[in-house]
């Protein structure tokens, strides 16, 4: 990889990330993906913008990193900004699923009163949360035109990488298809990380409670301001 690939990687994910997973950076695959990715941005309407797409990294550097929490794949009404879950500064109203996680944020670990939950959910991110969706795309209006198979190999390599080279790490999945990656997860000594199900938040209709805010901050020496 030249000097110049480095940096520009770098630049993206910063150097923590860089440094932690190069061979994965660098691989012929990972050059492949963004050819294509960048092609389709080209050609169609892709969420999120391409200067969000590794938000996730670039917001939560590698060795502050001290919880995950995937998501599917980003919103296709505009209101996506790169982070799972959250929305845009610019939507007006809150996506479903967004929604249902302040709802319970606000019940379950402020008991009934939260005035500054952050929506872009920037805030967690800075603190040390990875808010990393399955698949990173998704195009305007269209959840039939899936690129999950784009992306697989590329989260499948974060969450081992993740697993393997850092301790005490807290993943947190909500619904099937995120609770999939449970297998690449080790819990199998003192050493090992930790594992947070619930079910997906549903949103307007539906109330979603959820105790994973609590476990993890029960947890932590230095808690997570939901």
């Amino acid at each position: 990889m030249s000097q110049n690939k480095k940096e520009f990687w770098c630049k993206i994910v910063g150097e923590g990330w860089y440094n932690a997973f190069p061979g994965l950076w660098e691989s012929p695959y990972m050059s492949n993906v963004i050819s294509h990715v960048m092609g389709l941005y080209k050609s169609t309407t892709l969420y999120p913008e391409s200067k969000d797409l590794f938000k996730p990294f670039k917001l939560c550097p590698y060795d502050k990193g001290k919880v995950v929490i995937l998501g599917d794949y980003p919103y296709m009404d505009g209101s996506a900004n790169g982070l799972a879950f959250a929305n845009s500064k610019e939507s007006l109203t809150l996506s479903k699923p967004l929604l249902a996680i302040q709802e319970s944020v606000e019940n379950d670990v402020y008991d009934g009163l939260n005035l500054g939950f952050d929506t872009t959910l920037e805030s967690w991110a800075e603190q040390g949360v990875l808010l990393l969706n399955e698949c990173p795309t998704a195009e305007k209006f269209n959840p039939e035109k899936s690129h999950h198979h784009i992306w697989k190999k590329f989260t499948e390599g974060i969450i081992l990488g993740i697993n393997l080279y850092k301790n005490k790490v807290h993943f947190i999945f909500w619904g099937q298809q995120s609770q999939q990656y449970t297998q690449f997860i080790s819990q199998e000594d003192d050493k090992g990380n930790y594992i947070h199900c619930s079910s997906y938040p549903e949103g307007v209709n539906k109330v979603w409670r959820c105790d994973n805010f609590k476990e993890v901050n029960n947890k932590l020496k230095h808690k997570i301001v939901w």
